[in-house]
């Protein structure tokens, strides 16, 4: 078995990612299944959830080596991926995980890079539809802050007036249960529901029933913040209910560090960073709060490994791809601000991961044209044509089967449906099932 298969694995659990984000992560780098699945009992994982049995692509060729980046990048996974430091959930898609996972190869992938809600009361089924795959993509950092993708489908659910189901939808399409459960998620925030969080929100069930805590009244902060063991928990309590330092002092060990690093996100006040004791937690500290406050001055003093993680976030945050070269990992961060602004241009800064990053940079920019020269022209393709919700671009992609199914349940279109060969009675039934 290839070893750095093997040490990506063990580097990402160690980092706190679970099987499905390694899988998904693998899987979308051109790791064949085969290979994923042995390397992850050789780790000692958890079977893997059942995928549809839908047509492989035949010519997709295995990867012997993982791209030297994605080795390296583990280091910054592991300071800011879930657990012991929260929700940030770094690496491919934008240093997101990307959850929605349409089949074994990696077609389809959504990752929407504008991701601001629309404003306007009443959103419309197409828009609501639009901003939730976005949501869930996870291609904004910012959004993987504290599980932000969560809040977002909870923003846009309260501005969907509709009465269909669409996260029922969602979950007809080739996607992860992940990305279902997700969207569930988000729903039963919006709507204070309890019921549907522990029966749907899967993974997230967690991150919902904590929204929902923080929403209600009847109990004071600090009676929520005596329950907390989680930092998503301490996070949503503090940006609803507010509090201050005085809650975390009578902390102890890694629940303090969780708090203070909640209380500085909630309140974007990089002074409560040094609070934090384990030293990965700091620095990830000043990495959100650079990011989120978009300021590169308050990475100048700090040294070491906190001072360019700081510049990582500086550079994400401010959109400078100038601050790069003092960041942790400076290809790395060429390639996550193609993925968040478009510029293909930054692209032939990286190297190894050239192609993968024009591939996020033509989804980021939602420019099909620049699929040509993206490591995989297919998925490319299929991702635009459902930012888009144009059918149109699939006749550019070599998958257009999938490509259609998609499209013809996003859009509850038994016409488009007629499009993906095989798998046409699969999409109307689809259609037919969820009352769309």
């Amino acid at each position: 078995m290839n070893q750095d298969l093997l040490d990506y694995i063990k580097k990402a659990k160690d980092g706190g990612m679970t099987d499905d984000q390694i899988r998904q992560e693998l899987l979308r780098f051109g790791w064949q299944p085969a290979d994923i699945e042995e390397g992850l009992k050789a780790g000692g994982a958890v079977p893997p959830p059942v995928v549809p049995a839908i047509p492989a692509i035949e010519d997709q060729k295995p990867k012997t080596a993982l791209p030297a980046k994605m080795i390296a990048t583990i280091v910054l996974v592991a300071f800011l991926a879930g657990g012991a430091f929260f929700g940030f959930y770094l690496l491919d898609n934008q240093l997101g995980w990307g959850v929605l996972s349409p089949k074994q190869e990696p077609q389809g992938l959504v990752q929407e890079q504008d991701r601001t809600v629309a404003k306007e009361e009443g959103m419309s089924e197409e828009e609501a539809i639009k901003e939730t795959i976005g949501c869930m993509s996870g291609a904004s950092i910012e959004r993987e802050i504290y599980s932000g993708e969560v809040s977002c489908v909870k923003d846009v659910m309260e501005r969907y007036k509709g009465q269909k189901d669409l996260c029922a939808r969602f979950g007809s399409l080739f996607w992860s249960e992940e990305a279902t459960a997700m969207c569930y998620a988000g729903k039963a925030a919006a709507e204070n529901d309890q019921e549907t969080c522990g029966e749907k929100a899967g993974p997230y069930s967690d991150v919902c029933g904590y929204m929902i805590a923080a929403q209600e009244e009847g109990k004071t902060a600090e009676e929520n913040l005596s329950e907390c063991k989680e930092a998503n928990c301490f996070y949503y309590t503090f940006k609803n209910k507010g509090g201050d330092e005085s809650f975390c002092s009578g902390k102890d060990g890694f629940l303090a560090d969780y708090c203070y690093q909640a209380l500085a996100a909630a309140k974007e006040d990089e002074a409560i960073c040094p609070k934090i004791e384990a030293a990965e937690s700091r620095a990830a500290c000043y990495l959100s709060i650079a990011l989120l406050e978009k300021r590169a001055d308050i990475c100048g003093d700090l040294s070491g490994n906190e001072k360019e993680m700081c510049y990582f976030g500086a550079a994400v945050g401010t959109k400078d791809p100038g601050l790069c070269e003092q960041s942790v990992e400076p290809d790395y961060c060429y390639v996550v601000l193609a993925e968040e602004t478009g510029d293909g241009s930054l692209c032939e800064k990286n190297g190894l991961m050239e192609k993968y990053c024009y591939q996020n940079a033509a989804i980021a920019k939602k420019d099909e044209s620049l699929c040509e020269k993206a490591d995989d022209p297919d998925t490319c393709y299929g991702t635009i044509a459902m930012l888009k919700l144009d059918e149109g671009i699939c006749e550019r992609s070599e998958d257009g089967d999938g490509c259609y199914f998609n499209l013809g349940i996003l859009k509850a279109d038994e016409t488009i449906c007629a499009k993906t060969g095989s798998l046409e009675e699969s999409c109307k039934e689809a259609i037919n099932k969820n009352g769309l």
